[in-house]
């Protein structure tokens, strides 16, 4: 899965496969490129997400990617749920712009920075 920001304030989740090339084996054992095949899959939109008031400047996914979290030039964090396509959290303690956002592994925390030049946990 792809996160996508925008500047009209949505985060698009996307499906993304990708190009592959399958080599087939050829009679001397070798691997031929002109007898590969490419297999191409396309982009599936699976959701977008609207929410913020300003371009989406950061996002993350949660390690097991049932959540995801966006950082926005409106100054807020969210934390979104990709199954239930709602918002779970707002936070607004920034008072500038946010340009980063991680969670931590076991993904019940969230740090976000700006450009205030301050960053924030949040538990979750």
């Amino acid at each position: 899965m792809l996160l996508a920001g925008a500047d009209d304030g949505r985060t698009s989740l996307l499906e993304v496969y990708l190009f592959l090339f399958v080599l087939c084996q050829s009679d001397s054992l070798s691997l031929s490129l002109s007898r590969a095949r490419l297999c191409r899959k396309h982009n599936n939109l699976i959701a977008s997400f609207a929410g913020h008031s300003a371009w989406v400047s950061t996002v993350a996914f949660g390690a097991d990617k049932t959540r995801f979290a966006t950082g926005s030039c409106d100054r807020k964090v969210k934390v979104w749920d990709t199954t239930a396509r709602q918002c779970l959290h707002t936070f607004d303690d920034h008072t500038d712009q946010v340009w980063g956002i991680a969670f931590n592994k076991a993904a019940d925390r969230l740090v976000s920075v700006s450009e205030d030049r301050s960053f924030h946990v949040y538990s979750l």
